[in-house]
């Protein structure tokens, strides 16, 4: 008579297994035990954090990276790697410094207004053309908020993320009772 995995898997287990449970199963049980998964955490940080072995791991992954350069296959797959993001890593990152650049330099004014500040700072100080367009931008938005209707100021507001405010209800519910005294429920 074959034996078979207590969980229910259909699994035949072997004449020297002690546990009743097959491998798959066993792993999982095992697993899943809070201090099996805390001794084996502990475990690996000790193993991770010990500067003997980070040494030796270290020097191991060097040499196993110059090995694979060294050898026709890696070097093609190197040069094509670089190759192919190269290019595109150095415009992204060129075009990605400035952008943040202009936005350190220029705090609170739309990126599509940089450009005029630059020529404003032409005639006159960088504090006083960045404040002219900050007003001037205060005062567009006055009148574009101006210019819309309470419906669609309350529908800006909402896509801003305000939340839906219930109304007050001042209607008065009618009386239980009649101008002759009889209530009204009873009749």
């Amino acid at each position: 008579m074959s034996r078979v995995c207590s969980t229910g898997c259909g699994t035949e287990l072997g004449a020297k297994n002690k546990s009743g449970l097959c491998r798959p199963c066993r792993c999982k049980a095992t697993m899943c035990n809070p201090e099996v998964q805390a001794r084996s955490t502990a475990g690996l940080k000790r193993y991770l954090t010990d500067p003997v072995h980070r040494a030796e791991r270290t020097a191991m992954s060097a040499k196993n990276l110059a090995r694979w350069r060294a050898s026709p296959e890696g070097r093609a797959k190197t040069r094509e790697f670089a190759m192919a993001n190269l290019a595109k890593a150095y415009e992204f990152d060129a075009t990605e410094r400035r952008r943040r650049q202009r936005q350190a330099a220029y705090p609170g004014i739309p990126e599509s207004r940089w450009d005029e500040c630059v020529a404003l700072k032409k005639h006159m100080t960088a504090a006083e053309a960045k404040q002219m367009i900050r007003d001037d931008e205060a005062l567009r938005e006055r009148k574009r908020k101006a210019a819309m209707s309470p419906f669609e100021r309350d529908m800006e507001r909402l896509r801003n993320g305000a939340g839906l405010v219930a109304a007050p209800d001042f209607r008065t519910s009618n009386p239980d009772f009649t101008i002759g005294g009889i209530a009204s429920a009873s009749l």
